[in-house]
């Protein structure tokens, strides 16, 4: 319980002259300082704190106070973890657009006689080039691979012929 409904349930319980409940002061009138029991003197709410009206009074005759409404959930937690995740997800979009440029540059700039790496390992140099594979001129003969598993150009043919 909050100290604001600590206040109130006091003060209705002295105003309503509850058995048992013994008050030091007579009961609260609107502005007056009130004694709440069991509360040091120094905690005691100031003078005029408790409204003569308010939003939680005590229902007649009981001496209570009614229970607050339910709180619906707070959505801000789901609106910071949505956007969370959308930061995720533009992150790995616009890193991942970098490296697919600087792929596709890559793939498009090789040529015949430039030594290349290929994504299993082998190295070896250009020996024909078409638009889906490459053959790679290797120590043993000749090895057809797709274009698309050439890994890292090595040396250019351009570089060498410079």
């Amino acid at each position: 319980m909050i100290h604001s409904e600590w206040f109130l349930v006091a003060s209705s319980l002295t105003a309503a002259g509850q058995a048992g409940v013994e008050s030091a002061a007579p009961p609260a009138t609107n502005g007056s300082n009130v004694n709440v029991v069991g509360m040091p003197s120094g905690a005691q709410p100031p003078a005029g704190a408790i409204p003569a009206t308010g939003a939680q009074t005590a229902a007649p005759g009981t001496g209570t106070v009614p229970a607050a409404p339910p709180r619906s959930p707070d959505m801000s937690l789901f609106w910071m973890m949505g956007g969370v995740m959308l930061l995720f997800i533009l992150i790995n979009v616009f890193a991942g657009r970098g490296e697919r440029k600087r792929r596709a540059r890559m793939l498009a700039s090789m040529g015949k006689g430039d030594k290349v790496m290929m994504s299993g390992g082998a190295i070896g140099t250009i020996a024909e080039i078409s638009d889906s594979e490459v053959v790679l001129r290797v120590e043993e003969g000749k090895v057809r691979f797709a274009r698309t598993s050439v890994q890292q150009v090595l040396e250019s043919r351009q570089a060498q012929g410079a």
